[in-house]
């Protein structure tokens, strides 16, 4: 099942060895938290999806605004530098997305945006042949 996740990219891309591919951080407030806390997603492109979005990779940079949209692949527990054990979520990328930054605008043009890059994402799933 394919799952999609709207955050700021957390870590710049770096490659994979044996040239495989790219992996890259995202990291979102989660919605479930009373304390906001951040959660971050490893990501991984490999490099037949990096071909696809080759000209997207010099603007993917720490701070942009993505959707991503791919495999939940595992998870990760570890212990924090701060003693907190915390979780790590690894996912297989098969398609990125720019999203517009507009916190400065209303949550409704927020919610607005979010929901059209969903659908698009949907559709550019739908459209995949297997």
């Amino acid at each position: 099942m394919t799952q999609t996740f709207i955050g700021y990219i957390s870590q710049d891309f770096t490659e994979l060895k044996h040239n495989m591919g790219y992996s890259f951080g995202i990291g979102y407030k989660s919605p479930l938290s009373k304390d906001s806390k951040t959660v971050f997603i490893r990501c991984t492109m490999f490099k037949d999806v990096a071909a696809v979005h080759s000209r997207l990779m010099p603007y993917l940079k720490k701070g942009k605004l993505v959707a991503v949209s791919g495999y939940i692949s595992d998870n990760t527990v570890y212990q924090g530098k701060d003693g907190e054990y915390k979780a790590n979520l690894r996912l297989t990328v098969s398609v990125v997305t720019f999203v517009p930054n507009t916190s400065s605008k209303s949550d409704s043009v927020n919610d607005s945006i979010t929901s059209s890059v969903m659908n698009d994402l949907t559709q550019a799933d739908a459209d995949i042949k297997f």
